[in-house]
């Protein structure tokens, strides 16, 4: 099995994010400063081989623009009203549901949990948490940061 890398978590990312919900983004190693409440979305899983965690972190205004896309409405339409949460979990599917297939394949049954998505002040949060074993910081083409990570434990044999 391969192993999990920050690019192969990049590009997973970067194509969904671009692909369903039209935030056009690139890999940084110096993201910006989160400057307002950061929404932070973990989806637990078990494949096989192991299980581990999906994470994506973005800051509100960039979770209801995805909302906004993902509903194919404007930005600040009311229909948005409190979709942001709701958002940034479906992106986490979506990557999820990429992710098991490139890192598993396409005829391996994995077991995907519910999101939970958490808010946190920006100077309280940091995607370099414990267990977070590969991650990706991303910029958008406004300036505007995503982090994606995957904690994965094989099991032994």
């Amino acid at each position: 099995m391969s192993e999990i890398t920050a690019g192969a978590l990049g590009e997973i990312g970067g194509r969904i994010l671009e692909d369903a919900a039209f935030v056009f983004t690139e890999p940084t190693d110096e993201p910006p400063a989160f400057e307002e409440a950061v929404l932070e979305g973990r989806l637990r899983f078990v494949a096989p081989s192991g299980e581990g965690t999906l994470l994506i972190a973005a800051g509100r205004s960039l979770a209801q623009e995805i909302a906004a896309n993902l509903l194919g409405v404007d930005a600040g339409d009311p229909e948005t009203d409190g979709q942001d949460r709701g958002a940034l979990g479906e992106m986490l599917n979506i990557i999820a549901g990429a992710f098991m297939a490139d890192r598993f394949g396409h005829n391996v049954l994995c077991m995907l949990g519910i999101p939970s998505v958490q808010a946190f002040e920006p100077d309280a949060y940091a995607v370099q948490k414990d267990g977070t074993a590969c991650k990706v910081h991303f910029s958008t083409d406004d300036g505007r940061r995503i982090d994606l990570g995957v904690d994965f434990v094989e099991r032994s044999n």
